[in-house]
């Protein structure tokens, strides 16, 4: 049965629109109301009053742009469900194909088939109301579903619910109520859905997606001033807008424009709605709710399947023997002692002894599709009502057995697998491609629908999925360097269930950390002495103040004289030709910018006492080592070298000093304060700043200043005291090596080739720990700090972990929008020890968000940029920069830093898929695609052909 979603909102008119109202529907209105014609209505089964004054008009010309539409059976062709599943209904197919099973539905026996059918969505069956349903029609000879609709109501009768059938069934209880009383009520929530007493006379159900890419839409329509389900209608749109389709309606179908069609057309806000969400490729709210389920349809065969062997992997277990590509016709499938049903959730298996019987099914190939027999038992297990079989598992023929009835070989399922990883293939085109080529081979059965083939193909995937395509075979199972990246991977909220959870969740399990926040964690904790100092060491015009100093005040002389000579040659230039006077306006406009450079200057100049002044006061030896640098009488002799200014950069940035130096660096500074020699140089290659500094006055044949290494000794102790702040605050780290037990990852969407280790802790003392992460600027702070990855009305898309090869270990979908607690949580609850790298967009402010939660766990990880994000942080030091560590050391620099956007373009195929999916199959088939993508590497790696 379809999942239910709680948070469909249902759309509903208060009223009919007036008429003045009425007047204004004019982009749904059919070309030819445009002369003032009367609407043209059915003569039967109408109120007197919604035919006042109307002419009856058999034969009006069809709507502009549409199709003739001889047969309503044929108006509705095999579609793709565009939408998510949940709002789907079957597309009914034409008749021509009635000789064989019908593409739209399983060929199931009684109650439990039509049972089945619903589960799999290959029946509609849809609640608008509160007591009132729409169902599709079904032919208890050929146990399939028809092309027609019907509406059933629901009412109460001696403290009982009592159902009424529109259909045709001539028994006292049709189908669709045996459905309802037989416990599929209970699969319908509408505490919150209107009576018919109550409720908008036009409800749509069901949104598909045509071959064309024309809309398919369902209306249920009440007939004007009536509230009995009688009196309600089947209307059907095709089309790409309102006004350029082919209307039809299943009550009135010898006109054109009907009451019904009418009172479609007047609801403009619904129409708009529908249109307008999906031209923004979001997929409407619909007034109906489909039958929930909690778990997915069972199938027979269970039996693990090996992957594709274009994917096979060295560490594959040998399963079975992969059998040959299926080229034979077969027309028995024989039980063995693998055969199971499993019905009432568990596995009821072949008894040798018990009576078999045999069943009618289909086997689908890459190139025909054609009838065979299987061998069947009466399941024990099953209930009269049910009827359920034990059938053969088949994996060692190549063969999926859907349903007992409908068989998949391995090689075509795999097929489309191989299509969805190479290049951005949907279903509907996928099976549109496969409709033509059995078409070629003059198959006798058409190929499968586009839902039922999808129903196999995630049932069939669940068991193709292994756990052991989620690991580098160079980085090992936990490897030390990660990159972290959110994609923009996601389906629509309204389909985020309850069992959703990210590593971000906390459970019953959450230990709790009274952390409490560290403030002031800069290297120079003042923020005005941080600003004033970085507009001094980042000013433009430190290379010009050597030329104002050698020669002071002749730039502002000739910048007032320039002025005064521009007055004089204004007042003589009235017979200057054109050309003069342009040349004239550009010598004007260079003197403006000399005045403005002279007055930048002068201001440059003035600050840097005033920033010597504030140096010597927070440490003597800082303010000695900018007077050498960056003091008058030193820029009157040279420019600073771009390395010292590069150092105090990031001595007075925004950033934490752990982001300059974390204890692993700390710890290396300290080695060579021990002993700071030109020999022990390379042990500040953690700290870039310093290293290149010290660097650059041994390659001179230098010592170290004693200025630089009392400046480091300051920086040590700095660092070592906010690093023993945190540390005093956190709660001390616990090393864990047993996996907790965790729900499975088609429910949670939290899918890691790492055991859950530890829950993610709950900070009470941070008050701003579970809120959403804020977005936008953040004063001096890096103005990239968040972005909202998911778009309106979708969640926000999936975090993903790469090593260095592009190989994916893990990902979780994200119900709101991308943060730093994402990358944090996956990593605290899943990693034993955390990576000596972490790279991440937006690393800059995902450490200080780690180092105050976890500070012992993270405390020796190094937090950077990836190259290709670094341009947009224009307010974060170098020390954020990854590209500022791997140029001092040639161990970084083999990192491709950009593995991340690799993985990220290929996951870009799936993604309008995906974001018309539920919430399971989006999980599945995410995980589908990085499974196949981390085995085509790995295969590369280990030295396989691809």
């Amino acid at each position: 049965m379809l999942p239910h979603h709680p948070s469909a909102t249902s759309i509903f008119l208060a009223k009919p629109p007036t008429d003045e109202e009425a007047s204004l529907v004019t982009l749904f209105r059919p070309p030819h109301w445009a002369s003032g014609e009367p609407v043209v209505v059915s003569p039967s089964r109408r109120p007197q009053q919604a035919h006042a004054g109307i002419t009856r008009q058999r034969k009006k010309p069809r709507l502009e742009h549409a199709k003739p539409v001889d047969d309503f059976d044929n108006f509705l062709p095999q579609v793709d469900a565009f939408f998510p599943q949940v709002y789907s209904s079957p597309s009914p197919q034409p008749p021509a194909q009635e000789k064989s099973l019908d593409n739209a539905c399983v060929a199931l026996e009684g109650d439990a088939g039509f049972s089945d059918a619903i589960e799999l969505g290959l029946v509609g069956f849809y609640q608008i109301l509160h007591d009132v349903f729409v169902v599709q029609g079904w032919d208890k000879t050929s146990d399939k579903a028809t092309n027609n609709w019907f509406h059933l109501q629901r009412g109460e009768a001696d403290g009982r619910p009592i159902y009424g059938c529109c259909c045709p069934d001539p028994s006292p209880r049709c189908i669709h109520q045996r459905y309802l009383e037989g416990g599929g009520v209970h699969n319908f929530a509408d505490d919150d859905l209107p009576s018919s007493f109550n409720s908008s006379g036009v409800i749509p159900f069901s949104i598909e997606l045509a071959a064309d890419e024309s809309l398919l839409v369902y209306f249920s329509v009440a007939t004007p001033g009536r509230y009995d389900i009688k009196s309600r209608a089947i209307v059907a749109y095709q089309g790409l807008r309102s006004d350029t389709g082919t209307w039809r309606c299943h009550r009135d179908q010898s006109v054109d424009v009907c009451v019904h069609i009418h009172e479609v057309l007047s609801q403009k806000q619904l129409l708009e709605l529908i249109f307008g969400e999906r031209a923004s490729g979001n997929a409407p709210e619909l007034g109906a709710r489909a039958p929930r389920t909690q778990t997915q349809p069972a199938v027979i065969s269970y039996l693990p399947i090996l992957p594709p062997n274009w994917a096979e992997l060295p560490s594959d277990p040998p399963l079975y023997q992969r059998p040959p590509v299926l080229k034979q016709q077969v027309e028995l499938l024989n039980l063995d002692t693998t055969s199971t049903c499993p019905c009432n959730g568990t596995r009821t298996t072949f008894q040798p002894h018990s009576p078999t019987t045999r069943g009618n099914g289909i086997l689908y190939t890459l190139t025909h599709a054609y009838r065979l027999e299987v061998e069947l038992q009466k399941c024990p297990a099953s209930s009269l009502r049910q009827n359920r079989f034990i059938g053969p598992d088949l994996r060692e023929l190549g063969i999926f057995n859907f349903n007992n009835h409908m068989f998949f070989t391995h090689d075509l399922l795999d097929e489309y697998t191989s299509e969805l990883t190479s290049s951005e293939t949907p279903f509907t085109a996928w099976i549109a491609v496969s409709a033509r080529r059995y078409h070629r081979h003059n198959s006798k059965e058409p190929f499968a629908s586009e839902e039922l083939f999808r129903s196999a193909w995630f049932a069939y995937v669940e068991l193709q999925i292994g756990n052991n395509d989620m690991s580098c075979p160079s980085c090992g199972p936990s490897p030390s360097e990660t990159i972290w990246d959110g994609v923009t991977l996601a389906f629509s909220r309204k389909h985020v269930l309850s069992s959703l959870q990210p590593p971000t969740s906390q459970t019953d399990g959450s230990p709790t950390h009274v952390n409490r926040p560290v403030k002031a964690q800069q290297l120079v904790p003042d923020a005005s002495i941080r600003k004033t100092i970085r507009k001094v060491v980042k000013s433009k015009l430190l290379g010009r103040i050597q030329v104002l100093l050698a020669d002071e005040g002749t730039s502002v002389e000739v910048a007032e004289n320039g002025n005064d000579e521009d007055d004089e040659g204004e007042s003589e230039a009235d017979d200057e030709d054109e050309d003069d006077e342009e040349i004239q306006e550009d010598d004007d406009a260079d003197e403006e910018s000399i005045v403005k450079v002279s007055k930048d200057l002068l201001e440059l100049v003035a600050k840097i006492p005033v920033a010597f002044t504030l140096l010597t006061n927070l440490f003597p030896s800082l303010g000695t080592l900018f007077l050498e640098n960056f003091g008058l009488e030193a820029l009157s002799k040279k420019t600073p070298h771009p390395f010292y200014i590069q150092l105090f950069e990031q001595i007075v940035a925004e950033e934490s000093i752990l982001q300059f130096a974390n204890r692993a660096a700390l710890d290396s500074l300290g080695k060579f304060l021990a002993s700071p020699g030109t020999s022990m140089v390379s042990y500040l290659n953690a700290i870039p700043a310093l290293y290149q500094v010290a660097r650059f006055h041994k390659d001179l044949g230098e010592p170290c200043p004693p200025p630089l290494i009392d400046v480091c000794r300051w920086i040590h102790n700095r660092g070592s005291e906010i690093l023993t702040r945190l540390l005093r605050n956190a709660t001390p780290f616990t090393p864990q090596s047993t996996a907790l037990e965790e729900l499975d990852w088609k429910t949670t969407g939290c899918c890691y080739s790492l055991p859950l280790l530890r829950h993610r802790p709950v900070y009470p003392h941070l008050r701003h720990d579970k809120n959403t992460e804020p977005g936008g600027k953040r004063g001096e702070k890096c103005s990239k700090f968040y972005a909202q990855y998911g778009k309106k009305r979708l969640t926000g898309g999936i975090m993903c972990v790469w090593c260095t090869h592009s190989i994916c270990y893990g990902f979780h979908f994200i119900p709101i929008g991308e943060g730093r607690n994402d990358v944090f949580s996956a990593l605290y609850t899943r990693w034993p020890q955390p990576p000596k790298l972490i790279i991440y967009d937006f690393a800059c402010a995902l450490a200080p968000y780690c180092m105050t939660r976890e500070s012992a766990f993270f405390a020796d990880t190094l937090f950077g940029i990836d190259g290709f994000h670094a341009k947009g942080h224009t307010k974060c030091s170098p020390a954020a920069f990854l590209s500022n560590y791997s140029g001092v050391n040639p161990q970084l620099m083999r990192i491709n830093s950009s593995a991340a956007e690799c993985g990220n373009s290929g996951l870009a195929r799936i993604r309008k898929a995906v974001s018309y999916m539920s919430q399971r199959r989006a999980i599945i088939y995410t995980r589908v695609f990085i499974a196949m993508w981390n085995r085509l590497r790995i295969r590369k790696i280990v030295g396989q052909k691809v």
